[in-house]
């Protein structure tokens, strides 16, 4: 993991640079790539302490989940109950059935027919 740790500190050097460069004091690190949570523990030691490291994948399922039980506080226009009889509808790159049986689970309704897309990659 050395490496690993080294590539992420040259990578964060120059955002810090750049950061400086344009009078900024960046307190937050967002997470947006699907590997990147396999390597949080690196990002955490490697910014400055007290800033936030964020899974974008982990914030985007918590407002999902929030969204599907009627729960949305943000943004504004977006505070609507969903009827119980909403249309839910969920796309998978991967397994639909895997999609259905744990999007279920997590969600705590049914997700009603996954579909699967092809990304092109």
């Amino acid at each position: 993991m050395a490496v690993t740790a080294e590539v992420i500190e040259i990578y964060l050097n120059e955002l810090r640079s750049e950061a400086a460069q344009r009078g900024l004091n960046p307190d937050t690190l967002v997470l947006g790539c699907t590997h990147y949570p396999l390597l949080r523990t690196l990002f955490e030691q490697a910014v400055r302490p007290g800033a936030k490291v964020i899974d974008s994948a982990e914030s985007a399922a918590q407002a999902a989940v929030q969204l599907f039980n009627g729960r949305v506080s943000y943004p504004a226009s977006a505070l609507q109950e969903l009827p119980p009889n909403a249309e839910v509808r969920c796309f998978a790159t991967d397994s639909v059935e895997k999609f259905e049986r744990l999007g279920s689970r997590f969600l705590g309704r049914p997700t009603g027919k996954v579909e699967l897309v092809d990304l092109g990659g």
